[in-house]
């Protein structure tokens, strides 16, 4: 079976449109919450997305972690601009 690959702009449409339909939320109940990872690496949340689910603040979900180090920009400055969009 083939996978379905959307271009930019019909991947732009379709968040839009599952952001409108509320299949897409950001609810606020776990930013600033800080997660310590097995190997001792401690993270905050600054940005919780939900998909899929009319419940904002799930229990016993799955949690995943992105972590960004861009070129020649500081943590600081990527976290910042991060908040910001």
């Amino acid at each position: 079976m083939e996978s379905k690959t959307l271009g930019p702009i019909n991947s732009l449409l379709n968040f839009l449109w599952n952001l409108i339909i509320g299949k897409i939320s950001f609810p606020k109940c776990y930013n600033g919450t800080k997660l310590r990872m097995e190997n001792d690496k401690v993270f905050e949340v600054f940005r919780h997305v939900t998909v899929g689910s009319k419940e904002h603040c799930p229990v016993g979900q799955s949690i995943f972690v992105v972590q960004f180090k861009l070129k020649n920009m500081s943590i600081k400055v990527s976290f910042r601009q991060a908040c910001v969009t």
